[in-house]
């Protein structure tokens, strides 16, 4: 991957994850560490 791929990748996954906290409306999002919890568990 050259460098113009490269900026692209990194800027779109920055807008991508940038909207996608903006659309958790301030709310908890505790899945990822449920997940960690229940897969220590196990």
């Amino acid at each position: 991957m050259g460098a113009e791929n490269f900026e692209w990748v990194v800027e779109t996954a920055a807008n991508f994850a940038i909207e996608k906290a903006l659309a958790n409306n301030g709310g908890d999002n505790l899945t990822w560490g449920e997940y960690v919890k229940q897969s220590a568990g196990k």
